[in-house]
């Protein structure tokens, strides 16, 4: 540490033993919430595949439909969280035993992409199989609200929506009108 007309040393330790020693006492002391393992090594395989095609119904005008099998290894914050989030007020607890989260999902949409005007229509479904969420567990710690990651199948299924129109032209500049919206349950 350095400052105006402040110096701070620290004795360099050599001592293997030592500093395993300074590491265990700087350690908190376990709570509700801690898991201890110096022995997880995770090792997760994911495989995603996605296949789409589309057809021209009409000059301007398509359909389509994409399927896709999506695996997602669970992250680092996900398996191993155990601490409060500064950035969420949260005290956050993640789950060394999580496995690989699975979906299966499906879209068909209906575009129409014309001068001045595009219009996009899309019904989507997911099915998740061990979908990773975090959720409030009701109790607290350091004053925080925990959030604990958990695993379970989930569907999500939902439309969306969007229109991009030009609305005039001055000069070099146009004007476009953009809306969207979506709907998942």
């Amino acid at each position: 540490l350095c400052g105006i007309g402040v110096t701070s040393s620290i004795d360099l330790t050599v001592s293997p033993t030592l500093c395993s020693a300074v590491i265990a006492l700087s350690r908190p002391a376990p709570g509700p919430f801690t898991r201890t393992s110096t022995s997880f090594t995770p090792n997760f395989t994911a495989f995603s595949a996605a296949l789409g095609g589309s057809y021209a119904i009409a000059s301007h005008v398509e359909v389509g439909v994409n399927l896709s099998r999506t695996e997602r290894a669970p992250s680092a914050e996900e398996l191993f969280s155990n601490g409060p989030h500064i950035a969420t007020q949260s005290f956050e607890v993640g789950d060394p035993d999580l496995g690989k989260e699975r979906s299966v999902g499906a879209e068909a949409y209906f575009r129409v992409d014309r001068v001045g005007l595009e219009l996009g229509l899309t019904g989507f479904v997911n099915r998740f199989k061990d979908f990773i969420y975090e959720a409030a567990t009701g109790e607290e710690q350091d004053e925080l609200p925990v959030f604990q990651y958990f695993q379970r199948d989930a569907t999500y299924y939902g439309f969306e929506a969007e229109v991009s129109a030009e609305l005039a032209r001055a000069g070099r500049f146009t004007f476009i009108g953009d809306l969207v919206g979506d709907y998942v349950r």
